[in-house]
């Protein structure tokens, strides 16, 4: 019996870290705090775009892994070149459609980037180039 109760507690702790770990439900509308056009450092048109469909993960209190690849709410402390290599990197996985996740597109279908919001990005990303 003892040991039926040590592993339960034991999955219980791993579903529990997991959880806090990776964050699974992160979803629009979630009412997580939102950061600011980080010191204006991109044009309103794409922060729009980026708030909307990037910032529920990456973003302080999104998930930790997407955090790890850019973190908007710390989008003013990266360095000229490293903004400028984040946004061609937005541009490349927007462009593939490798972002956002299915999982958050399923949740979020009307938040779907659109063609026009892609080109938007990309050229954005392009005149950072400059």
């Amino acid at each position: 019996m003892k040991k039926y109760t040590v592993l339960s507690l034991l999955a219980t702790g791993i579903f529990i870290a997991f959880f806090l770990i990776f964050n699974i439900n992160d979803a629009a509308g979630s009412g997580k705090p939102v950061a600011a056009n980080p010191a204006g450092s991109m044009p309103d048109s794409v922060f729009n775009f980026v708030k909307k469909t990037c910032m529920d993960c990456h973003a302080d209190g999104g998930n930790a892994m997407a955090k790890g690849h850019v973190n908007f709410s710390k989008w003013d402390t990266y360095s000229a070149e490293k903004q400028m290599a984040k946004a061609q990197d937005i541009c490349k996985v927007l462009t593939k459609g490798v972002m956002p996740k299915k999982g958050w597109l399923k949740e979020n279908p009307d938040l779907a980037p659109k063609p026009a919001d892609v080109e938007m990005v990309c050229k954005w990303a392009e005149s950072l180039k400059k």
